[in-house]
């Protein structure tokens, strides 16, 4: 995401991360990736279960991407099959 994240902003999309790390450990991983856009701790996974992309056996949330509207609605998602999947930032952008 981060290196399609100018044609995001292009077209006039904001971008949010989502990681179940604690604010600490997001904060390091967001800055040695370089990351320009926020990664934001949800810790325990309340809002991931909220969306029912957390594994709670395993404690990891599927791989998952929600267009949200500016009035907070889902416009559109995509859930990966496994954790070691992602969806591609092309699909996505195909699909707008």
């Amino acid at each position: 995401m981060q290196s399609n994240l100018s044609t995001l902003t292009q077209k006039n999309i904001g971008l949010v991360a989502i990681s179940v790390d604690e604010p600490a450990t997001s904060k390091v991983l967001a800055e040695r990736l370089g990351l320009a856009f926020p990664l934001l701790s949800d810790v325990g996974g309340p809002s991931m279960k909220a969306f029912g992309v957390f594994d709670n056996e395993t404690e990891i949330a599927w791989p998952s991407i929600y267009v949200v509207n500016a009035d907070g609605t889902v416009a559109k998602r995509w859930l990966a099959d496994t954790y070691k999947e992602r969806i591609g930032t092309a699909d996505i952008l195909r699909e707008l």
